[in-house]
């Protein structure tokens, strides 16, 4: 994966108040339909968007922030500590070490960083339970590093069933809803 060795500067762009605006975090989030008391993966949580706004929506759930990056890893860990319903983990560039007893998964702008992604989602199915959903956000363009089409033929080699690919709900996005059988 790319390096994010500097969390707090990278918050400025992850974390702004602009993000709604490019990215539709609301849509991404509507789409994946959580009941209120889930168990959500936030895998590559990077400084923690998508962690506070799985946390806000889930009264009774529980959100795993996982990244491979150390230094992002830290800065979950501060800006989470005290957060009883959040529980920061440490993953491997080809080995997303997700915890068990997680019933959705969200993998939103960091797939295309991904170098092994072969082996990572060949770890992620043996570790994702039967019938675990996920859903995996990243750049829909001509130059994007890895295309719609691309990740969707992964993930099914994979061994998961593609749900729904999809180019609109996102301005820049697309999203890929799969589950393991």
């Amino acid at each position: 994966m790319a390096s994010f060795a500097e969390p707090e500067r990278l918050s400025l762009v992850f974390d702004s108040a602009e993000r709604e605006q490019w990215q539709r975090s609301s849509a991404i989030l509507a789409r994946m339909a959580l009941p209120p008391d889930a168990v959500v993966a936030d895998l590559g949580a990077g400084t923690g968007y998508f962690t506070q706004l799985l946390l806000e929506q889930l009264p009774k759930g529980r959100v795993h922030a996982i990244d491979s990056e150390p230094a992002m890893v830290d800065y979950l860990g501060r800006r989470f500590a005290g957060e009883g319903r959040v529980s920061v983990h440490q993953s491997q560039p080809d080995d997303p070490c997700l915890p068990a007893g997680v019933s959705q998964l969200l993998v939103a702008n960091v797939y295309r960083f991904i170098a092994a992604r072969g082996p990572f989602l060949a770890q992620l199915h043996r570790q994702m339970a039967v019938d675990c959903r996920g859903l995996l956000v990243d750049l829909h363009s001509p130059q994007a590093a890895v295309s719609a089409e691309q990740a969707a033929a992964e993930v099914t080699a994979a061994g998961f069933v593609v749900d729904e690919l999809e180019c609109r709900t996102c301005p820049h996005h697309y999203l890929l809803a799969f589950h393991r059988p």
